[in-house]
């Protein structure tokens, strides 16, 4: 895995966000590596640790709030926000509140904006000719 970002990166980003500052260390790091990972899978260009360009510090101080305040990976279910039964004559109505799901999704397309630039172009193929 790489070190995108530190807990000091994200200690430095979001000094006003209380319920980071809050945290003890080892669950800092526990988010940070968390939103290191989620870096490391989105293929990015390689990049050196004393260098990182600022978007992705960015999106990765933004993975580790997300980390802690919501989690990375949700579920794709919706939550379930009422449910009614009815046994004469079966009758059945459930809701859903699909409003995290989206404030979750949008969160992420505006980091995945971030690193756009950064990422490997998928799709590249190359000839490999071997000499005699």
């Amino acid at each position: 895995m790489i070190e995108y970002i530190t807990v000091a990166d994200v200690d430095n980003y979001a000094t006003n966000v209380n319920t980071w500052t809050a945290l003890d260390t080892v669950t800092k790091e526990k988010h940070v590596y968390e939103a290191n990972i989620y870096l490391t899978n989105e293929n990015l260009l390689a990049m050196e640790a004393d260098a990182i360009p600022e978007p992705v510090n960015r999106a990765g101080c933004e993975l580790a709030l997300m980390s802690h305040s919501e989690g990375l990976y949700k579920d794709d279910a919706e939550a379930v926000t009422s449910e009614s039964v009815k046994l004469g004559s079966l009758s059945l109505s459930t809701s859903y509140d699909t409003s995290a799901k989206a404030q979750h999704t949008a969160q992420l397309n505006n980091i995945n904006a971030y690193l756009k630039p950064y990422k490997i172009k998928s799709g590249n193929a190359y000839r490999l000719i071997k000499g005699e």
